[in-house]
């Protein structure tokens, strides 16, 4: 401090001067602070208006009648929340960009092009501080990273439209599994989510392009295709029906589809579709014969044995020492338990083919004769026999009574 009055005007200002440098020199200390600071402030406004560099601060822009530490505590303050606002756009410009890197990879859209539209700072991501985070720059962000998820909506559906219908035509040409495998790659997206489809360039436009093509080369293809297969299904009927004794006229069968084919008036995947309906169908009703089936092979056998041991039972020398006759009196033996049995074999037969019939509504054909005429048949001609038999043993006895009367008679003459 100095004293005041004391001295000449000259010694009183020579007092004062060291004082007086000294808050000048803390003012010009104060002023540079100020300017760093508002220049900071002016280069984060800047940036986040998209002027890119400041105009500059002098000191014009410093209000130099209020450099007060309080004054320089708001600037301060103000700066900071500046720049967490700096580093929050920076963070969210660089989430933005990531996002745009998965979906151009996974569509094969040219990254840094889509950049360098935006703006041409995001197409280097090496130098981080040179970004631009203004508002036109997040907005264009947000709307390129909108446009890019519609479009890979759009491409997703489209490539499972095509990846379903490429599925169908294999399916209906029966393409072997080595053949599709060169759109598995495809075909794994029909069930996929939006979101879940992250693999590098699967919903490129040349893949899209490349379902496209395999789709119109199937469809050539399967014009040709469809007679074979047709065909092919018609084989397999006939095989169900030779396999369990049903009845089918194969060329009259065959004549049907040909015909359908020849006229070009007929869906053939339709066509296609009820020929598997038949199958099927032809399928449930051979299972369903299965087991009348075996019992007439059953019964067939044992009417064999039956013909077989009517005619062992005539030959007078069955019992003869000759070579095999212990075998057919073994074989007679069975015989005789399978005869006795036929009747009631006759009876279940009988029973089953009437509840299959009413159950399916159509007769039931052996051998393309119903099976119920054959069975009524055999049962006529085992009464026929019966009473063929009875015939026989009453004109025996009545033999061997007209004889011992004629015997009686004789001998009364004497």
């Amino acid at each position: 401090m100095f004293s005041r009055g004391k001295g000449t005007l000259k010694q009183q200002l020579a007092n004062i001067r060291p004082a007086l440098e000294e808050l000048r020199s803390k003012k010009d200390e104060r002023l540079k602070e100020f300017l760093k600071i508002k220049s900071q402030i002016s280069q984060i406004c800047a940036e986040i208006a998209g002027c890119g560099q400041s105009k500059g601060v002098t000191d014009q822009d410093v209000d130099q009648c209020d450099l007060t530490m309080k004054k320089l505590g708001e600037l301060i303050s103000h700066l900071d929340e500046l720049q967490n606002e700096k580093m929050l756009r920076h963070q969210k410009v660089k989430s933005h960009i990531s996002t745009i890197s998965e979906l151009s990879e996974v569509m094969s859209i040219d990254f840094s092009k889509t950049l360098n539209d935006i703006h041409p700072s995001l197409s280097d991501s090496s130098n981080g501080a040179s970004l631009s985070i203004s508002n036109d720059t997040l907005a264009s962000l947000t709307g390129a990273i909108h446009s890019l998820k519609q479009e890979k909506q759009q491409r997703l559906q489209k490539i499972q439209e095509l990846a379903k219908f490429l599925v169908e035509l294999w399916d209906l040409m029966e393409m072997a599994i080595d053949e599709r495998k060169a759109f598995s790659n495809v075909t794994r997206l029909i069930s996929a989510s939006v979101d879940e489809v992250s693999i590098r360039g699967c919903l490129s436009a040349d893949v899209i392009k490349q379902v496209e093509v395999e789709v119109q080369r199937l469809n050539v293809l399967k014009a040709s295709k469809m007679k074979e297969l047709v065909f092919k299904r018609q084989n397999e009927l006939e095989v169900i029906y030779k396999g369990d004794d049903m009845d089918v006229d194969s060329e009259s069968a065959r004549q049907i589809p040909t015909s359908l084919i020849e006229s070009g008036n007929i869906d053939m995947s339709k066509l296609l579709q009820n020929m598997d309906d038949r199958i099927i169908k032809a399928k449930e009703q051979a299972l369903s014969r299965r087991d009348i089936l075996d019992r007439v092979e059953k019964w067939k056998f044992a009417v064999e044995e039956e013909i077989w041991l009517d005619a062992y039972e005539r030959d007078e020398n069955r019992y003869s020492a000759v070579r095999g006759a212990h075998n057919n009196l073994k074989r007679a033996e069975k015989a005789r338990i399978l005869v006795s049995e036929i009747q009631s074999m006759v009876w279940n037969l009988t029973a089953k083919v009437k509840a299959w019939e009413a159950d399916t509504g159509v007769s039931f054909l052996y051998e393309k004769v119903p099976l119920l005429d054959s069975l009524d048949d055999y049962n006529v001609q085992q009464k026929q026999k019966s009473r063929g038999v009875g015939l026989l043993v009453l004109v025996s006895c009545l033999c061997n009574a007209q004889g011992s009367y004629n015997a009686r008679r004789e001998r009364c003459k004497y």
